[in-house]
């Protein structure tokens, strides 16, 4: 059970109406069981896991739930396949078959818990009611602050900023020169918006270029504590709608992420670069500037992007190569070293 001290557990859930919200199908178990009662979910390796709701990505995962009491199983067809229907019947409980089990898993944890920090006031339907702003953080008075925005302590919201309905800025947040969607998540300590690093040399030293475009956010982007995404020198910085952000993530100034995106923490993104839809970047992950990284790439952790990579492609590896070819050089090097030994 989540910790009370820090989360809410909410009304329980029977298990007909939860395969109706994430859209599982539920293979011969009776209507009996249906009306059993989800009150939380649970990891699947807890000891105790009775009216709890878990998910199972291998037929070893469902093995290991007999003889223990639980209130349904989220897993797919493929894997159900690999279980016998008598390992399947002596089971402590339902199982339902999904596309995603930890997507299903993730939408009844959101119905089922939330944290404490982000209490806000509701009305009878489960909807805010209004916009929230704690006492101590500081708005600018031109700032346009749209309804049901939830604003932690010591935030900053600049001039001229616009945070789009029911997006939530955590504690001591700083956001200037900056247009948020609706829905979005900006962890806390995040910065948006400040001038990007962009200097010119000359015979009397290093000036400053100018800074000044903005950073856009489209809807239900999240943004993890401590990043940090630069506004644009003259166009603007743009992140698309969808995209995830870890924490301590760097997005320099006129970057362009498409949508649905999910980058890792610590990666770091040059100026300029355009990064296509659907791309998914590792831990640490570095892209040089001036860069285009088509649609659904995939990079691993720790690459170096210093070239273009084409769309659906994945790469590893400092200076960054197709996996494939990266793979087969650190096998070869691995295999000159044993020789020598």
């Amino acid at each position: 059970m989540p910790d009370p001290r820090f989360f809410h557990t909410h009304d329980e859930i029977s298990i007909s109406d939860a395969i109706e919200l994430v859209g599982a199908n539920f293979p011969e178990q009776g209507s009996a069981t249906a009306q059993v009662a989800i009150k939380r979910v649970a990891s699947i390796e807890e000891k105790t896991i009775d009216a709890a709701v878990v998910f199972a990505t291998k037929a070893s995962h469902i093995e290991s739930l007999a003889g223990r009491p639980f209130a349904i199983c989220l897993t797919t067809e493929e894997v159900l396949q690999k279980c016998s229907r008598t390992e399947i019947q002596a089971l402590g409980g339902a199982i339902a078959t999904v596309a995603d089990p930890k997507a299903a898993f993730s939408r009844l944890a959101a119905r089922l818990h939330s944290s404490r920090r982000d209490d806000v006031p509701t009305s009878a339907s489960g909807g805010r009611t209004r916009t929230h702003v704690d006492p101590s953080a500081l708005i600018a008075p031109d700032s346009e602050i749209e309804e049901g925005v939830i604003i932690g302590p010591s935030a900053v919201i600049g001039p001229g900023v616009r945070v789009g309905a029911r997006s939530r800025i955590h504690a001591n947040a700083v956001v200037s020169h900056a247009v948020i969607g609706e829905d979005c998540v900006i962890g806390a300590g995040v910065v948006i918006g400040e001038a990007g690093f962009g200097f010119v040399q000359e015979s009397g030293g290093i000036v400053r270029a100018p800074q000044l475009g903005i950073v856009r956010l489209g809807d239900k982007v999240e943004i993890g504590a401590n990043s940090a995404i630069d506004r644009g020198a003259l166009g603007d910085t743009v992140i698309g709608d969808g995209t995830k952000i870890d924490n301590l993530v760097h997005i320099a100034h006129n970057v362009v992420i498409g949508r649905h995106c999910i980058l890792a923490a610590q990666v770091g993104i040059a100026g300029s670069t355009i990064i296509g839809d659907g791309v998914m970047m590792g831990g640490q992950v570095g892209v040089a500037d001036h860069l285009h990284i088509g649609n659904g790439v995939q990079l691993a952790a720790k690459a170096g992007i210093m070239k273009n990579v084409p769309d659906g492609q994945t790469w590893g590896g400092y200076p960054a190569k197709q996996m494939r070819q990266w793979l087969r050089e650190v096998a070869f090097l691995q295999r000159a070293r044993d020789r020598k030994r």
